[in-house]
């Protein structure tokens, strides 16, 4: 019921920019080969531009073969139109006058205005899990990866990553790794920011104050730590 339930991303995360500061605010994750790339450029550019910068993009590829053939995408192209969506995104964010012109996602001439506030626009991070595809992804063209996991340690994981940038000569430190589903416990998280990692994002179960509350505190309290 949660999965169906859930917000529409933009719409949520415009409500949570305009009562916050310093919030960063993403996506985990958009479903990228079942959009249109110039319209989810343009919420993307103007969440960053209303919320000064604060906004990082999490994407991935889908699972279900039903669901992306409904949006009019074919499920065996999905790597290379989700590659695609990011690579003609980055080329509206940074050119005046933008063009795409992919095997699967074509954008003509276009004016896109305002431009995200960073630099270059959000970063954009491949999640999913860890097979050979995937991280080869992740080290061609992706900012950052966002692994699903509850495990207290990822070393093996970043090992294959490293591995994986190793054979397109990039050196994998240049990447985020963003933890989806992070594990909570003091000990797990504080050994996940030993091994490298960037971030943890925890998941928050639908209570309410009483329990939320006390648990961002015990989180934060953790990263402190660190």
């Amino acid at each position: 019921k949660e999965y169906s339930h859930m917000l529409d991303a933009f719409v949520a995360l415009s409500m949570a920019a305009a009562v916050t500061k310093t919030l960063r605010l993403g996506t985990g994750v958009m479903l990228a080969a079942q959009r249109d790339a110039i319209w989810t450029s343009k919420q993307i550019s103007s969440l960053d531009f209303l919320s000064n910068g604060r906004v990082e993009i999490g994407v991935g590829v889908g699972w279900n073969q039903d669901e992306l053939e409904s949006h009019g995408s074919v499920f065996r192209e999905r790597w290379d139109r989700t590659r695609e969506v990011a690579e003609a995104m980055r080329v509206m964010w940074r050119n005046e006058v933008a063009e795409y012109d992919g095997d699967l996602v074509k954008v003509p001439p276009t004016w896109q205005w305002p431009k995200p506030v960073q630099p270059g626009g959000p970063k954009i991070h491949l999640g999913g899990g860890t097979g050979p595809r995937l991280l080869g992804e992740v080290a061609k063209w992706a900012d950052g990866w966002m692994p699903i996991s509850a495990r207290p340690s990822l070393a093996n994981r970043l090992k294959m990553l490293e591995e994986a940038c190793d054979k397109v000569g990039r050196d994998w430190r240049t990447l985020d790794v963003s933890v989806f589903g992070a594990n909570t416990t003091v000990d797990g998280l504080c050994n996940l920011f030993e091994e490298g990692i960037t971030r943890a994002i925890l998941t928050l179960p639908p209570e309410g104050p009483e329990v939320i509350l006390p648990l961002l505190d015990e989180w934060a309290t953790t990263k402190r730590m660190n």
